[in-house]
Parts: structure tokens; sequence; C-alpha cells
């Protein structure tokens, strides 16, 4: 029931570590030495951004069910409600899908598998609000183990119970969630500080914290901007994609003698889908600015 975190700087060796504890990876004599073993009865599930797991030919309801076939049709749509599926959206396909919605495919399968230790690289990362906090919540829930890589702070604070961070002296582990590790950070960059600093030392750092602080409020302005910049973004990709669909619908409905009339929901249909995909594109340089 445990829930560990690593944090630390691009290209530490998080994700490294947790593939080698995921036994993604085997060590290498030249590399690195050691051993993983796993207690007994693990069941293990991993989550990565790129979704390779899904079957991209699956619908929704066959890619949950072909490996919960115990599940009925039914009991699936009830299932996947609780992701932001539904009505008739779990007889899509993964690949028309968008990819926040892969991410909630790809959670959905780790939650109703039956693992009871997941692994997770930056479970967040390029997520839409809405399936950030479907992941939050399915986390929270989740009676089994974690031990997740991730940079986002909040979701740090609400899950970790320890923390294995990666400094450049070494490596430590902190008992507690992000707030408990930065007031390690604070306290041993204290226990560090020349106890009898300067009063000109003690000024310089006053006159940085307001620096600071000013800097701080022009970037929860500037964040405040982005942030609802993202929020409208989201708006016009689901209007978007809602016309996309009725696009599709009408495909199979139209005489097959209709050429022009094909010809012109085609065209406006990829002028459609190039601009979900820029908007996308946008959506998620926002939400990287946000969480910087």
């Amino acid at each position: 029931g445990e829930t560990i975190a690593l944090v630390g700087p691009n290209g530490c060796g998080k994700t490294t570590l947790l593939k080698h504890l995921a036994k993604r990876i085997q060590p290498s004599e030249k590399l690195c030495q050691g051993t993983v073993e796993w207690g007994h009865n693990v069941r293990a599930g991993f989550y990565e951004q790129l979704h390779d797991t899904l079957n991209p030919e699956n619908t929704i309801l066959a890619e949950i069910r072909s490996f919960r076939p115990d599940m009925t049709p039914e009991q699936v749509r009830t299932f996947m409600g609780c992701f932001g599926f539904s009505g008739e959206d779990i007889f899509k396909t993964i690949s028309v899908i968008s990819g926040g919605e892969r991410s909630r495919v790809a959670i959905a399968k780790l939650v109703a598998g039956d693992a009871n230790l997941l692994f997770l690289d930056e479970p967040t990362n390029h997520l839409d609000i809405q399936t950030r906090e479907i992941l939050e919540q399915a986390l929270q829930t989740y009676e089994g183990a974690l031990i997740f890589v991730s940079h986002d702070r909040e979701l740090l604070d609400k899950l970790a119970d320890r923390i294995i961070a990666f400094e450049p002296e070494g490596v430590h582990v902190i008992w507690g969630n992000y707030s408990d590790y930065r007031q390690w950070k604070q306290k041993n960059k204290d226990n560090r500080t020349v106890k009898d600093a300067s009063a000109e030392e003690r000024t310089r750092k006053i006159q940085k914290r307001n620096i600071e602080r000013l800097q701080s409020k022009t970037a929860q302005a500037e964040a405040k901007k982005r942030r609802k910049r993202a929020e409208q973004v989201e708006l016009e990709i689901t209007q978007l994609e809602n016309q996309i669909n009725e696009l599709e619908s009408q495909f199979g409905t139209l005489p097959p003698e209709d050429y022009a009339k094909a010809a012109s929901m085609k065209t406006l249909y990829h002028e459609l889908k190039q601009t979900v995909e820029n908007l996308y594109h946008e959506w998620h340089t926002l939400l990287e600015d946000l969480h910087e």
C-alpha cells in the first residue's frame, strides 16, 4: 500500500531506475550492478506515455474485454463511464480517439487489472485537465503499491508516502510527500549556511527574496493567462472533435454517387483534423509552461 516517488532533474536516472525495478531492463555489468526481487504474489502493471500496450485496431470495449473477458459489455460501459466515456463512446476504435482519451483507456486498464504494484513514468505529462483529475482520483483510491516518476508537485503532494530524491551529492530517501522533501532540502541548505554570515550577506538575501516575490507575482499572473487560454483551447478541441465525429457519421450515410459532397466533406474533415492537431500542440505547450 505504500506510494514511492522518484524525483530529480532530467537525465539523472529516474526512469532507468523505474524500469529496472519493473524488470523492463536488466542490470548491465558495465553500467550497473545489483538485483531486483519482487515479493511473494506481486503482480505488476506499468504505465508509460506512449501507450504501446493499446491495440489501435480494437474498440474501447474490445480493448477492455481483451484482458477482462469476464466483464459484460454493460459492465464495461458502466466502468468506462467513470473515466469519462459515455453512451456509444466505447465503440470507438483506439486509432481514432485523442491522446487524452487513450491515456484514460490506459489508466482504466491498469485500474481494472489485478496488478497490486503499479509503475508509473510521468503519468500526468501531456494530459488534459479532465484526464489528470480522473488519474488522480483513480490513484488516490488504488489499494496497491505505487512507484512513480513525476515532476508534478501537486501529484507528488497528494500521493507520495516516501520520496527518493536524486541530489547532486547522491540519492536520499525522505519519508513524506513533496512538501516534506522541500522542507528537508531547506533544512540541509540552512545547515550548510555559515552561521556568522555578515550583515551585508543577509541584506543581499533579503533583496533577492523581494525580487523573487515580485517575479513570482508576475509569473502567477502569466500562469493565470495561460490557464485561461488552456481551458479555452480545451473547449475548442471538444467542439471540433464533436464536428469531426458528426462528419464521420455522415460519411456512412452519404450516397456513393455524390462525389462533390464527399469531396467537400473530406476537405472539411482534414481541415478540422489539422486544426485540432494544432490546438493540441498549443495546449501541450501551455500545460508544459504551467508545470515548469
